[in-house]
This record gives structure tokens, C-alpha cells and sequence, in this order.
């Protein structure tokens, strides 16, 4: 069984994961609960509200020169191909 069938496995038992069953047996939909939606959501607040406490605890300098990194990352990110990866890797 694999690493991902065993975390459905234990995701479904806590209530947080619907394994819908496919056409056949090789075939299986999951979503997400409603109480596994509402602990996303939980999570997705409280790591905003962690992230904002500690962009809020740097510098301003320190702030717009994450920004221009991360703007850089970005650019240079969108910049390859959609097939995997077109990054030159270290010799």
C-alpha cells in the first residue's frame, strides 16, 4: 500500500477526507470534508496571522528587499517551461 493510500487512510478515519468510489476499482475521487474544509480554513488564518506577525517584526528594509526577491523568483519562475523544468542546473 502506498505512503499516499495509508495518509487517505488515517485522513478519512479523523473525519477530514470522502473517498467517492470510481467507475471501477483502479479509480477513486477524495475531497475534502466539511470539517476537513473548516480545518484548512483555520489553518490558512492562523498561518496568514503568523506570516503577517513576522513581516510586521522586519525592518523596511529588510521588507522591500524580500519583496524584490521574491519578484525576481517569480519572474524568473513563470520563465520555464510547463513541461518541468528548464532551470540551468549547478555544474
Amino acid at each position: 500500500m502506498s505512503s499516499a493510500s495509508r495518509l487517505c487512510d488515517r485522513l478519512e478515519a479523523a473525519g477530514l477526507l470522502i473517498r467517492d468510489p470510481g467507475r471501477d476499482r483502479r479509480e477513486v475521487t477524495v475531497r475534502l470534508s466539511a470539517d476537513g474544509q473548516a480545518l484548512l480554513d483555520r489553518l490558512r488564518v492562523r498561518r496568514r496571522a503568523e506570516l503577517a506577525g513576522v513581516l510586521e517584526a522586519m525592518p523596511a528594509p529588510a521588507r522591500a528587499a524580500l519583496l524584490r526577491g521574491l519578484s525576481e523568483f517569480h519572474e524568473a519562475a513563470s520563465g520555464h517551461d510547463a513541461g518541468g523544468s528548464s532551470f540551468p542546473m549547478p555544474a
